[in-house]
């Protein structure tokens, strides 16, 4: 579209109002969409109950849970990982499988493992246990998860 004087003139501008508009609208989105590119973490980790378990009450007095851990590697490669377990201090993390895993790149792994605690040590229905993912002695990333255990009744 031109305008009156741009007709009469023949003058144009090359740079008007809504081409800075747009500049500046293009350059915040770049912005923005580089900002997340480069500040992601190279794993992503969840960790949940084992569908189908409640709680396993052991012989020796202890209470187990079983977990499913997934790691998403979002790098260009392999990511050996060893999962910690850093609270609570009297619990005990039960690995199943290979240790440490291996992520491949740019893949998806599912591994269980399983989290006892002394019935004693637990003062309420649900615990959180917390871990910490490491790639050697690097940690890389913090994960919490729910401990369920039997029911403690209040005494009046």
């Amino acid at each position: 579209y031109a305008s009156f004087n741009s007709i009469e003139k023949g003058k144009t501008r090359l740079v008007t109002p809504r081409i800075m508009g747009y500049a500046a609208v293009l350059t915040i989105l770049v912005s923005v969409l580089s900002y997340f590119i480069f500040t992601r973490a190279d794993i992503e980790t969840t960790i949940l109950k084992a569908p189908g378990t409640l709680y396993t009450r052991l012989e020796d007095g202890q209470i187990s849970n079983l977990y499913t851990i997934e790691f998403l590697n979002k790098t260009f490669d392999d990511m050996p990982l060893d999962v910690r377990l850093e609270g609570p201090t009297a619990a005990t993390l039960l690995k199943i499988g290979a240790d440490p895993v291996v992520v491949p790149h740019e893949g998806i792994l599912k591994r269980n493992f399983m989290v006892k605690i002394p019935e004693s040590e637990l003062s309420e229905t649900r615990t959180v246990p917390q871990f910490g993912i490491y790639q050697g002695d690097k940690k890389i990333v913090s994960a919490k998860a729910r401990f369920v255990g039997p029911m403690k009744m209040k005494k009046s």
